[in-house]
């Protein structure tokens, strides 16, 4: 199985989002820099939305 890679989703996502949106897109990822704790929190916020976050009761 192919490693995840967040920019290629991102990229595949917003080729179906109208011209604007691709542009803001674009721009936020330009611009944006992410702190680690940020990176963390949006990956454990993945691992719940796809049902593979550990849980302190199991």
């Amino acid at each position: 199985m192919a490693a995840f890679n967040t920019f290629d989703a991102l990229s595949a996502w917003g080729k179906t989002l109208p011209a604007w949106q691709r542009c803001l897109l674009v721009r936020l990822l330009e611009a944006a820099e992410l702190s680690q704790d940020a990176v963390d929190e949006v990956f454990a916020e993945y691992l719940l939305d796809q049902g593979l976050a550990c849980t302190k009761y199991g």
